[in-house]
């Protein structure tokens, strides 16, 4: 009877690792967010597996009321194994030999071929595509068909969910230019990644607009691959001057001012009257020394700072996703936790940026596009210079004249934190700045950028 149940045990625990590994396979060669269009096995192939296990079981079974001959249990274990790892072999070459033909056959559907735009994405450094989510509510308010060409796996899960778009999933390059359909020429893109310039190479007849995924005055708001791309989309003459001063040639007509539609989501509010939430968002260590913005090494003390200052105050606490990468981040998130504790809390992962901004009197952050987003809500900013930063590197970061501003050693944080949080004297300047920040100040946000998208669509552009 031992012997049964340990062999029983050991076929149940084939056959469970037999599956997983076949839906690791089936995950492995997805080609689109549609579910129907994963591999799966033939008719033949699950009941070969059902068979397997049956015939195996009974005959072990048998075998033991029999007498329990070793030398045949052992013989009718390394059969069913050997029949179990044959079946999985041809499930897994199966599904990766399939992988072209179900990425045609999902391309040659009426959701694709009826798409009037395409958006390209690439972040290998993002696990979530949040700069395809960001985007997601402003092109479906323009009423087409649309889908999302991904090129890297990971992202692809993502859009299983309802509440994003159809997306399809391009290991080679090389197959892009059979991927946009005949009455799709517009391509959009949410930053600079290195594998845009395939879809670039393989569509130059399309019309390639770049949406980046935030107006800031950091690097990546003035790259010059920006010039690569038809068009611009910006948010205002801020962003189109932030190039010209850093000396990046770029023609005025590429360049399209179309709002931030995302700030729809921040509420505008006249300077609080009693500070009751301060949001606390700071932005990521980056790779480079001129990406290196974030105060998110002196998180401790300017949580601390603001508890004791403001007392009665709760603090929000939402710094960038990229920052759980950080390897300090275990002991920041400590350090933040200890001196909140009683006033205030970390944000949790399913609050929005936006829904901090909401629930804030007054945000501290760094320079990120977060400030100028926070900027459209007309209540008081303070942002925490990085290091190194000197007075002649103003011109650099012009949104700062609409903030109040922290040296890098937190020294002036106590004075800075009372003078937001009472006279407020920075609230005219405040209006002045987000009038360069927003061009489209006196439309709702998305209007703009829905005007222009469809004039692009009805090709009244170009």
């Amino acid at each position: 009877m031992n012997i049964l149940c340990l062999t029983l045990g050991f076929f149940v625990f084939i056959e469970l690792l037999s599956r997983i590994l076949e839906s690791k396979a089936i995950a492995d060669t997805a080609v689109s967010s549609i579910t129907e269009s994963n591999y799966s096995p033939s008719t033949f192939l699950c009941w070969a597996r059902i068979l397997t296990v049956i015939i195996a079981l009974t005959l072990v079974t048998l075998t033991c009321l029999l007498g329990g001959n070793a030398k045949l249990i052992l013989g009718i274990i390394i059969i069913f194994m050997v029949v179990r790892v044959f079946c999985l072999k041809v499930i897994i070459d199966a599904a990766e030999a399939s992988v072209s033909s179900r990425l045609n056959k999902v391309l040659a559907g009426e959701d694709f071929t009826n798409s009037s735009f395409i958006f390209y994405f690439s972040a290998p450094d993002l696990r979530e595509p949040t700069h395809v989510d960001m985007w997601i509510e402003p092109l479906s308010s323009l009423q087409k068909s649309w889908f999302v060409v991904l090129r890297e796996r990971s992202h692809l899960n993502f859009f299983k969910s309802s509440e994003r778009p159809n997306a399809v999933f391009i290991e080679n390059g090389n197959q892009l230019a059979s991927v946009l359909p005949e009455n799709a020429d517009l391509i959009f893109y949410a930053n600079n990644g290195q594998k845009n310039r395939f879809m670039m190479n393989a569509k130059p007849s399309a019309t390639h607009i770049q949406l980046l995924h935030g107006d800031s005055d950091k690097p990546p708001s003035y790259s010059p691959l920006s010039k690569n791309y038809d068009y611009l989309f910006v948010a205002g003459q801020m962003a189109i001057d932030r190039y010209r001063n850093h000396g990046i040639d770029i023609s005025a007509d590429k360049f399209k001012i179309v709002g931030r539609p995302q700030v729809r989501s921040i509420e505008t509010t006249a300077t609080p009257k009693s500070i009751k939430t301060v949001g606390y968002m700071p932005t990521w260590k980056g790779f480079f020394e001129d990406t290196q913005f974030s105060s998110l090494d002196r998180a401790g003390t300017i949580t601390r700072t603001v508890v004791q200052r403001l007392s009665g105050a709760n603090l929000l606490f939402k710094p960038h996703p990229m920052s759980f990468k950080d390897p300090s981040w275990k002991q920041i998130k400590r350090d933040v936790l200890s001196q909140i504790s009683q006033n205030g809390r970390v944000a949790s992962p399913s609050e929005t940026p936006f829904d901090i901004m909401n629930a804030s009197d007054v945000l501290i952050t760094d320079i990120s596009s977060v400030m100028i987003d926070y900027l459209y809500s007309g209540r008081p900013l303070i942002v925490v210079l990085p290091k190194g930063f000197d007075d002649s590197d103003a011109w650099r970061y012009p949104s700062l004249a609409a903030a109040y501003l922290v040296d890098a050693d937190l020294n002036n944080l106590e004075d800075i934190i009372t003078l937001a949080a009472t006279e407020d004297p920075m609230q005219s300047k405040r209006m002045e700045i987000r009038n360069q920040a927003f061009g489209d100040i006196d439309k709702r946000p998305g209007e703009a950028f829905k005007e222009v998208c469809l004039n692009l669509l009805n090709k009244n552009y170009k």
